[in-house]
């Protein structure tokens, strides 16, 4: 298996791509604006199938295009507290710029805190963290070692805690322990800017230090 990331829409939002080479099938993480066409070139070039389409969190900009592959009749998965958003996306029209297309999307498979989830016969672990958005979630990939973290953690960085529904102690609290109490060389998988590693993080991310 490999992922491939797939930056897209007005902000370089990170769409990761999940292939697995064995069974020709893929599993995509967040569905940015602008960000269909892009995705859907890439499956062809992988020769894959996709089965399946997680959204971490439900800001605009990680799922503005979910409604483009749920209408291909690709299952749509998330957790249920980020549906007010899911549904009215146009609800966080103030905090984008114009011109975006603001079309909702339902979850045909809602999922929880410690769901283990099949999907492309990759077993998919599923860790809720809000703290960035209500709903936030991390898919840790145990076969690959690496973890989808949306917006929760970045590089060097954590996810603003100031938009509705943020809590930065929450965050906090999520991050010590539902990504730094992974493997130190699983690799961070963020919705912007380049991977990291467990590791790194607890050693030089400023904003929130292992426990002691």
């Amino acid at each position: 298996m490999k992922i491939i990331a797939i930056p897209s829409g007005p902000i370089e939002t990170n769409a990761w791509l999940l292939v697995n080479n064995e069974t020709n099938e893929a599993v995509l993480f967040d569905a940015p604006p602008q960000s269909y066409d892009l995705i859907k070139k890439e499956i062809v070039r992988q020769e894959c199938v996709l089965k399946g389409l997680f959204i971490t969190h439900s800001h605009w900009d990680h799922m503005l295009d979910a409604w483009k592959f749920a209408k291909d009749g690709v299952p749509v998965y998330g957790h249920e507290d980020g549906n007010h958003y899911l549904n009215n996306p146009d609800s966080m029209s103030g905090f984008a710029m114009p011109g975006l297309e603001w079309v909702g999307c339902s979850l045909s498979h809602p999922v929880y805190d410690g769901d283990l989830v099949e999907v492309a016969s990759a077993l998919l672990e599923i860790k809720t963290a809000p703290g960035h958005c209500p709903g936030s979630i991390v898919v840790y990939i145990k076969d690959i070692q690496a973890a989808i973290t949306g917006d929760v953690i970045f590089r060097g960085a954590v996810g603003r805690t100031d938009l509705p529904g943020g809590s930065f102690n929450q965050l906090k609290e999520n991050i010590q322990n539902k990504i730094y109490s992974l493997p130190d060389e699983v690799v961070l998988c963020p919705g912007h800017g380049p991977e990291t590693t467990v590791r790194f993080e607890k050693a030089n991310n400023p904003f929130v230090r292992p426990e002691n």
